[in-house]
């Protein structure tokens, strides 16, 4: 071993004609030159794989994106209620329809219980909302099922007050309810 790479100064055999580090042709390479190398060290061999640095640098970056595109959509559509545990095929939705006429009477459109041309309505649609009073800002306080037969307490523009089977008593958008 009294040879070494002119290119990167790697020690190698006598009879050695090309490094075995860098594949430098030793047939054309001087004598090794101790000052010299002790002085700076051996020089490194330049990567040949340059490319595929700059390759991976980028499949990263596409991963590092994907995720982030997927974790935007997840959370898009939970704040949209896509995961939500109750069903989403035919739900109603109460449309704004509580303007009143401008010569809307409060006391004269107010049907009591006694006045009330039939007694019993049913739900037209699923998951109807049970409002304690009639208007869409009121609290929701409970869910009709479609088809549920209710009793018809009060009967008022665009709102019904209903009672349940079971003794609850709400407010219900007259578009889903049927007397």
């Amino acid at each position: 071993m009294g040879k070494f790479c002119k290119n990167c100064g790697t020690p190698i055999n006598d009879n050695t004609n090309f490094c075995p580090r860098c594949g430098c042709n030793q047939n054309e390479v001087q004598p090794y030159n101790q000052a010299l190398y002790s002085s700076i060290g051996p020089v490194r061999a330049k990567s040949q794989n340059k490319g595929s640095d700059n390759t991976n640098v980028i499949i990263w970056l596409l991963v590092v994106v994907v995720m982030a595109v997927g974790i935007f959509c997840i959370v898009s559509a939970s704040r949209s209620g896509v995961f939500s545990d109750s069903p989403s095929f035919d739900i109603q939705q109460e449309e704004e329809i509580d303007a009143l006429p401008p010569d809307y009477d409060d006391k004269s459109t107010i049907i009591n219980d006694k006045s009330v041309p039939h007694n019993s309505g049913t739900i037209t649609a699923t998951e109807v909302r049970m409002r304690d009073e009639p208007n869409l800002k009121s609290n929701v306080i409970g869910y009709f099922n479609k088809g549920e037969s209710v009793d018809i307490l009060e009967i008022r523009p665009n709102w019904i007050k209903v009672k349940r089977a079971n003794g609850a008593v709400a407010w219900v958008s007259s578009q889903f309810c049927t007397y």
